[in-house]
């Protein structure tokens, strides 16, 4: 089959000289790296994800600045008029002309959470989210909808967009949406697929299967808007530490990775806040720090 390359491409609005100035790393031959390596709490070595893949997408704002000379680290960390807390959320375009089928799709956004220090983003898998939430027509499914070309061989599939602050309260929340608190910043470059092979789907999820309790989702962090509906409904999305779970090794018996001996624990909450302890129920992330300096990011349940 033909190889093909699909863009969904940043809106035109974004300016120009605010490029994204993002503090991911890149890998050999210059790209700038977007997926995190949960396990090993580390940038991973290169975007080796197809589009059905789960797989932790992620941005460093570190040094990110707008248009206007704001400081995105020392924004979000504010409160504004209009919200009681602030967040990073991203959004991106589909560019109409490279449409599979020629047809007419929406943009798709979503919030971004905290990993660690000025590190955010999402437990994302591509395919299942777009489907879920654009009904398939940007990934240029046939008459009957049981084939995609994104799920061609060799297809690879890429996005840009661009990522901004915003501020929520118990009303609202979207209360400084868009430009409200900074002008929205370009990603660099597109964030490109592997050549799909269907080798490497994952399973689905969502985030309700994921945590099933229903105070989970009444209270999804970050300003999330109809959290009951995102739960339920969107496919391929969850809190970076939910990353175990979303691929299926919620129990520490069956994702060890290393082999040296554990030197540390340490663990924390799904929004990634530090514990004192492992919690008496519920989930939770314990980190084992190995004495070679690896450590193994295990999401576990009581």
């Amino acid at each position: 089959m033909r190889k093909t390359l699909l863009i969904l491409a940043a809106a035109a609005t974004i300016a120009a000289s605010a490029q994204s100035q993002l503090a991911n790393p890149k890998d050999a031959d210059g790209n700038i790296i977007f997926k995190y390596d949960m396990v090993n709490d580390r940038w991973a070595d290169a975007n080796d994800f197809e589009i059905d893949e789960t797989f932790v997408f992620a941005i460093d704002i570190t040094g990110v600045t707008d248009a206007n000379g704001k400081v995105f680290t020392e924004e979000v960390a504010k409160t504004g008029r209009a919200s009681i807390g602030r967040g990073i959320a991203f959004d991106c375009w589909v560019d109409q002309t490279d449409y599979p089928t020629g047809s007419t799709g929406p943009n798709f956004d979503g919030r971004l959470f905290k990993i660690k220090d000025n590190i955010w983003g999402m437990t994302f898998n591509i395919f299942q989210f777009l489907y879920s939430r654009m009904k398939d027509d940007n990934m240029g499914p046939n008459d009957d909808y049981t084939e995609y070309k994104v799920q061609e061989a060799g297809f690879r599939f890429g996005f840009s967009g661009c990522l901004f602050i915003y501020g929520h309260d118990g009303s609202n929340p979207g209360a400084e949406w868009w430009d409200g608190v900074v002008k929205p910043v370009g990603f660099e470059e597109t964030v490109v697929t592997m050549p799909y092979t269907g080798t490497k789907t994952s399973p689905e999820y969502t985030f309700a299967e994921i945590h099933p309790e229903e105070e989970d989702i009444v209270n999804m962090p970050a300003g999330c808007s109809n959290a009951a509906f995102i739960g339920d409904n969107w496919g391929g999305y969850a809190y970076p530490q939910d990353y175990a779970a979303a691929i299926g090794n919620s129990g520490i018996e069956d994702v060890t990775i290393g082999t040296a001996d554990i030197v540390a624990r340490e663990y924390y909450d799904v929004y990634g806040r530090k514990l004192n302890d492992a919690p008496a129920s519920g989930f939770y992330i314990e980190r084992q720090v190995r004495a070679d300096g690896t450590a193994d990011a295990i999401k576990a349940v009581r």
